[in-house]
């Protein structure tokens, strides 16, 4: 598999210092995207809704966790919105987060080598 373009996605309340810059989303339907950014300074990670309508977008913050949920610095690896459960999954190295609708933490997962 070859990448020819990586993109990101960016929403802004007015001010360039509070820009959001998304590196992990996932598309619902045709006209609903969520997407995942780390708040550093904030210690935690916000889950944004993002809602096209002709060829404008409409933002608004669905959720958001209390806590950086992994103490290293693990990039995230994945993340996904379970429909069915309405329910969001956060996935590091070898962490798996389940995250409830509001951003509260429900369950996570390690995963160790066979082996170990």
């Amino acid at each position: 598999m070859q990448v020819k373009r990586i993109w990101t996605f960016a929403v802004s309340n007015g001010k360039r210092e509070n820009n959001r810059h998304f590196l992990n989303e996932d598309v619902i339907d045709d006209k609903t995207m969520l997407a995942l950014f780390h708040g550093k300074s904030k210690h935690r990670f916000e889950i944004w809704k993002i809602t096209r309508t002709g060829n404008s977008f409409k933002v608004k913050e669905a959720a958001a966790t209390n806590g950086d949920l992994i103490s290293n610095s693990s990039q995230v690896q994945g993340f996904t919105y379970n429909v069915a459960h309405k329910c969001y999954y956060i996935a590091f190295n070898d962490y798996l987060f389940k995250i409830d609708a509001k951003g509260n933490l429900v369950n996570y997962y390690h995963f160790m080598p066979s082996g170990k």
